[in-house]
């Protein structure tokens, strides 16, 4: 390597490109090479002088050798023993026959409701996500960050599914399905372990039965991902303020850096863990046997998940720029005037969004049992410093620090925690009353409180698909072009068509354009504007964007005659207007 750092450019260009298939690595060119040769003449001194100390003291060398890897057979040992004591630990959390077939049911009532939405109409923001990145090559994929909707890791898992599956629409939405499915037992433990298992098995109910949760299941977008890692991380912090395990703490840190890889809104969740943790530590509610060192556990994991979020990254800060991630438009303070004044009305659209679906006055129960869940604190946690309490510390630090007007989807990932808070106040209600009382037996409670937990998730899973009209109207991205309106355009289109659709429908027109194999040089093309002979545009006459605009956004107003337009073909809300091209 010394050698290789005195040698000039020419002379090893040669080299490197021979081992390339083609015979050419373009990477390698004299302006890598310039800062490279420096490393690599410092690397091979440094081999050189070990080497050299190696052969000169050569009992002691071969004795360090010798503990050394002793050392690192033991810690190796000592890795897969605790990764063991985590997987046997959260396996076996739950070993009630009536609970686990009453898990199992849940799990199936919430599988089966997002299956019912998997082929349903394509929305935006998904249909961005899928032709903008996951159609791209994987390097794309992970490099390309010209607008958060690229939630990272999902757009692999997607791209991957597309080239399996290919592009039906419940290809597409698998990943998300399936994390969306994952959310009910990932409930069930992280309530598990900080509550006690009736808790955990009506929080896993509302989980399943929740119509936010139902159709973010359904939508090719991150966010049920980084639920699940949340989750994941909320049940292994909890898993290790009882338990010293360092691979547990190696877990901890994969998945907060997975959340982040996801979406970097896994900044919020990954604040509450470590507060919450921390405070835990301040209450003496860890471990005996940490003694002293717990905090240095929570530094390790803090910066570990850190680091592996930037490695995860390199390749977007590379090609996009930090900038793209962390002063986007979405990220960027509006000031604290407009921070603060758009508070109540966010806290208004969340809280909206939350209850979608819901019975008539479910949301005061659900509102009432997070109540209850402090009161009662004592009573039915597992844990002394109340998460509650960590997530407003968290939450409030961050916001006062960013200043950001979120909106309400960035928040879902609070809603199974919200709702096992609800469930743990009525629960902690309920062994208050029946304990003072001794109405019925703890046996009979808890049989109790499975059948009910069965009956209510069933009652609001049917009033969560019987409301999907209404809960998808009120969903912002709930817009998208119908499949029928697609299909009128493939049988209607001809040599020297062009169509061309604004924001909403721009991007599900495409995803439909693939799917049912319509070229894609017929969707207007700028470089090929000399072709075209007709325009046919796709609006919402109604809208913000009517045809005019859309003409005017494109520059395309002098090169028809918008008098001549004609309505084509209706489809709910949408019309195509068809325009001789000058």
């Amino acid at each position: 390597m010394a050698i290789a750092s005195w040698l000039p450019f020419s002379a090893l260009k040669p080299l490197i490109d021979s081992l390339a298939r083609d015979g050419q690595v373009e990477a390698f060119t004299p302006l890598l090479f310039q800062p490279l040769r420096i490393w690599l003449g410092l690397l091979g001194l440094s081999m050189l002088a070990v080497g050299c100390w190696a052969i000169g003291f050569r009992g002691t060398s071969q004795s360090l050798t010798r503990r050394g890897w002793q050392g690192l057979i033991s810690a190796w040992r000592n890795l897969w023993r605790d990764l063991g004591a985590v997987w046997q630990s959260l396996l076996n959390i739950e070993r009630d026959p009536r609970y686990l077939l009453g898990l199992l049911t849940l799990l199936a009532l919430g599988i089966f409701a997002r299956g019912v939405l998997l082929e349903g109409p394509f929305r935006y923001d998904e249909s961005y996500t899928f032709i903008a990145f996951a159609m791209r090559p994987f390097r794309a994929a992970i490099s390309d960050y010209h607008l958060p909707n690229n939630h990272i890791f999902h757009t692999v898992l997607v791209r991957a599914a597309y080239l399996l599956f290919g592009p039906q629409p419940w290809a597409v939405r698998l990943p998300a399905f399936l994390a969306g499915a994952l959310l009910t037992p990932a409930t069930y433990l992280a309530a598990r372990l900080l509550y006690d298992r009736q808790v955990a098995l009506l929080g896993a109910g509302l989980t399943a039965a929740s119509w936010a949760l139902i159709d973010y299941s359904a939508n090719a977008r991150g966010y049920t991902l980084l639920m699940l890692f949340w989750l994941i991380s909320l049940s292994l912090a909890a898993y290790l303020r009882g338990r010293k395990n360092l691979a547990g703490w190696g877990l901890l840190a994969l998945a907060m850096a997975l959340g982040f890889y996801t979406i970097p809104i896994m900044l919020y969740p990954f604040g509450i863990v470590m507060i919450w943790l921390f405070c835990s530590w301040l209450a003496q509610d860890v471990a005996p046997a940490y003694g002293r060192s717990f905090p240095l556990y929570l530094l390790g994991a803090g910066f570990a998940t850190v680091a592996l979020t930037l490695l995860l990254y390199v390749p977007v800060l590379r090609v996009s720029g930090l900038s793209a991630v962390t002063a986007n438009q979405y990220v960027r303070s509006p000031g604290w005037a407009v921070f603060l004044e758009s508070i109540p009305g966010r806290v208004n659209a969340t809280w909206r969004m939350w209850r979608l679906g819901w019975p008539a006055h479910f949301d005061l129960l659900v509102l009432t049992g997070a109540a209850f869940s402090l009161a009662f604190h004592k009573r039915v946690a597992a844990h002394r410093f109340p998460l509650h309490l960590a997530a407003g510390l968290g939450l409030a630090g961050i916001l006062v620090v960013q200043q950001i007007v979120a909106v309400p989807k960035v928040w879902l990932f609070l809603l199974p925690l919200f709702l096992v808070w609800a469930a743990a106040g009525w629960v902690g209600l309920a062994k208050h009353i029946l304990q003072r009382r001794r109405v019925i037996s703890a046996a009979w409670g808890e049989n109790l409180t499975i059948l009910a937990t069965m009956g209510l998730t069933a009652l609001l899973t049917y009033s969560a698909l019987n409301n999907r009209a209404v809960g998808r109207a009120a969903d912002p991205e709930g817009q998208s072009i119908s499949q029928e309106t697609a299909l009128f355009l493939k049988d209607d289109l001809r040599d020297g068509d062009a169509v061309l659709a604004a924001v909403p429908i721009n991007y599900p027109l495409r995803y439909y354009f693939l799917y049912y194999n319509v070229p894609a040089e017929y969707y207007y093309q700028d470089n090929l504007a000399a072709g075209y002979q007709r325009l046919l545009v796709v609006v919402e006459p109604g809208s913000k964007r009517p045809l005019e605009y859309v003409l005017e956004r494109q520059g395309l107003l002098p090169r028809v005659d918008i008098s001549a337009a004609e309505i084509i073909h209706r489809s709910g809300l949408i019309a195509i207007y068809a325009l001789p091209f000058r």
